[in-house]
């Protein structure tokens, strides 16, 4: 009897553990077929690598996002043209995010902005560049932290970036001018030292001009 009954038991296992791989055989089926063969893949690994920073060598009041060109891979992508970038923003974690802009998937380059490369470095047609700057229906205040989330859509599926955030601050230096810092200092550097020059040769020659003799 107790062998019978230690069978039973095996048994009853068994189709426990059977009827569990059948469960999870049937919801994988389910979701390949709501999400397509590769839709969870898609999801996963589009990334938009979006950064948010405070905007170089301004008075405040002004922040930049920065994030890589890429579009969701198939059965999910459509035509470039379908896609739009939706740019939001919200002042607290607990405040909902109200969009700011929108804008299609083939504009706003970070090449396109025409600033200095030692403030921007090597700008990429790859990636993507939008700056926010305080005006009557948006407020920015220097100090306060803000957060920032893209969103690219078709119309028919949504891809949200990770939430960053960052602090607007007044610059005390403009680096896009660095290059008139340099070349006032390569001036003021010849003239001081062909005045030390003068003075330490008494026997230099100056040409007398008629008229200020």
């Amino acid at each position: 009897m107790r062998r019978d009954s230690r069978g039973v038991g095996t048994k009853n296992g068994e189709r426990e553990k059977s009827r569990n791989c059948l469960r999870l055989f049937f919801l994988s089926l389910l979701l390949c077929c709501f999400l397509g063969p590769s839709g969870l893949a898609a999801e996963l690994s589009f990334q938009f690598n979006l950064e948010a920073f405070d905007m170089p060598g301004d008075g405040g009041g002004s922040i930049g996002l920065r994030w890589q060109h890429a579009l969701p891979v198939a059965p999910l992508r459509r035509a470039e043209d379908a896609y739009v970038y939706r740019i939001f923003m919200r002042a607290q974690r607990e405040e909902e995010f109200q969009q700011i802009a929108e804008f299609p998937v083939r504009s706003h380059f970070e090449s396109e902005v025409s600033s200095p490369w030692w403030v921007w470095g090597a700008a990429s047609p790859q990636r993507h560049f939008f700056q926010i700057t305080a005006s009557a229906g948006l407020q920015l205040e220097n100090g306060t932290r803000y957060f920032f989330q893209v969103v690219l859509t078709d119309g028919q599926h949504t891809f949200a970036s990770a939430v960053v955030s960052a602090v607007p601050r007044a610059n005390l230096f403009n680096w896009a001018k660095l290059n008139n810092f340099v070349l006032m200092l390569a001036f003021s550097a010849t003239v001081l030292f062909w005045i030390h020059r003068a003075r330490q040769n008494s026997q230099i020659f100056l040409r007398r001009i008629p008229g200020l003799d």
